[in-house]
């Protein structure tokens, strides 16, 4: 039954993919989020007494301009050099950026992970690396 569900909702997502693709080249090359007004969210979900597939469509929203994610706001930041990674992430990134730990992964230039969201990990590491 699982493979069913992912094939279905591959399906959903494969359609909802073709109409934004469809909306935007018969709209205009002006590809903004005045132009995607009409698009929607689709959620899907199953009565479990008589096994009907329910879709309910939900409007785009605007994005929060005080998101993080969802503006384009840029925080440009100074970082000293010599400063430790552990003030790094507790001054920047959780404090400054307000930013989870989930939120964050830090690698060095040879690909080993300092900074990870499983805090036993992470306090494994700062007594390895004296951080």
């Amino acid at each position: 039954m699982a493979g069913n569900i992912i094939s279905a909702v591959a399906g959903i997502v494969v359609l909802q993919a073709r109409k934004i693709h469809s909306s935007l080249s018969r709209l205009s090359t002006d590809h903004t989020l005045t132009s995607l007004k009409q698009l929607t969210n689709v959620f899907i979900s199953t009565n479990r007494s008589t096994g009907a597939v329910i879709q309910s469509l939900v409007l785009l929203e605007e994005p929060n301009p005080s998101c993080i994610q969802c503006s384009d706001i840029e925080q440009p930041v100074r970082v000293r050099i010599n400063m430790s990674l552990y003030s790094l992430y507790e001054r920047l990134i959780r404090k400054h950026l307000k930013m989870n730990k989930s939120d964050v992964i830090i690698a060095d230039d040879s690909g080993r992970i300092l900074i990870l969201a499983d805090d036993a990990e992470d306090e494994q590491m700062r007594h390895h690396y004296n951080i």
